[in-house]
């Protein structure tokens, strides 16, 4: 199979309100070091047309009456979403174009090459996700069903995720299961920068505030774990070392890079055999699966 790569095409049709760059939390955080938590579940939306349905997979940063988070499920591995009927979410075309909104490059030189990398870490891992061609869009957007799949800045409108890190919403065919578009909006509550990788980086770095990047959250390191969320995969509750953790810190850049144990669950997912079925094989040209 050809070498996958990314295009960097012109700038797509704009639609929308004005987002800013990301700013701190409005309220302190806990006694601990802020975190954000990711969480993927439905978010209850009502979608005109008959079989559509929204799903919202978030990073969010809430804690129980005891001050302990309880997840949806317990997995050593990243779960696979799937809609009311059951079937699993993911895409079923061969190639899709992302548009980066004006406030993700507020963030400052460099931010649409992460969000880039974020996509293309998942294109090189040899699983059959669709290419992803990344656009630029001349006016800022915001997350709604207008057949432009959007990356932003902005609020978190969404009833009771005001919180959230970052939340990825689907537009998928209940029945199918295909996704028909999908919007990212990374929480302007929060601080994101382009901050320097950092080799051999524990999971649990910055937990005990020894780094020097205050709490800022790595933009490329987020956008990774919700372009999991793009290409269908849920939350990993266990491996703190993978890209679909559901957590996830300040400073911190090892989820740029997923590893075996995320690539597992995206090549499972988009192989013939997969829960994605020989659909989403034949959109990609029939490639043969590694």
């Amino acid at each position: 199979m050809s070498p996958r790569r990314f295009s960097l095409a012109g700038s797509l049709r704009p639609a929308m309100t004005s987002l800013r760059a990301a700013m701190a939390p409005s309220r302190a955080p806990p006694p601990e070091r802020a975190r954000a938590r990711y969480v993927g579940r439905g978010v209850a939306a009502s979608i005109v047309a008959a079989g559509l349905v929204a799903i919202g997979l978030a990073g969010w940063h809430r804690a129980t009456p005891h001050g302990k988070v309880v997840p949806m499920v317990v997995s050593g591995k990243a779960g696979l979403r799937t809609t009311s009927s059951g079937a699993h979410v993911r895409w079923t075309v061969g190639a899709v174009t992302v548009s980066v909104d004006p406030s993700i490059l507020a963030l400052g030189p460099g931010a649409k090459d992460a969000i880039v990398s974020a996509y293309g870490a998942w294109m090189s891992t040899g699983a059959h996700v669709p290419d992803v061609s990344v656009d630029t869009a001349s006016a800022p957007g915001e997350v709604a069903r207008d057949g432009v799949n959007r990356v932003l800045v902005g609020k978190v409108e969404t009833p009771g995720e005001g919180d959230v890190l970052a939340l990825t919403t689907s537009f998928v065919d209940d029945a199918s299961g295909d996704v028909l578009e999908a919007d990212t909006v990374f929480n302007e509550k929060y601080v994101f920068g382009i901050l320097s990788p950092r080799p051999g980086e524990s999971p649990r770095a910055g937990e005990g505030g020894e780094d020097t990047c205050g709490d800022v959250y790595d933009l490329q390191n987020v956008a990774t774990h919700e372009a999991g969320h793009f290409f269908g995969l849920g939350e990993d509750y266990s491996e703190t070392a993978a890209t679909m953790y559901y957590e996830s810190l300040p400073c911190q850049t090892h989820k740029r890079t997923p590893i075996p144990l995320d690539v597992t669950v995206m090549s499972g997912l988009y192989s013939g055999s997969g829960p994605g079925g020989g659909a989403s094989q034949q959109a990609q040209g029939g490639c043969s699966h590694r």
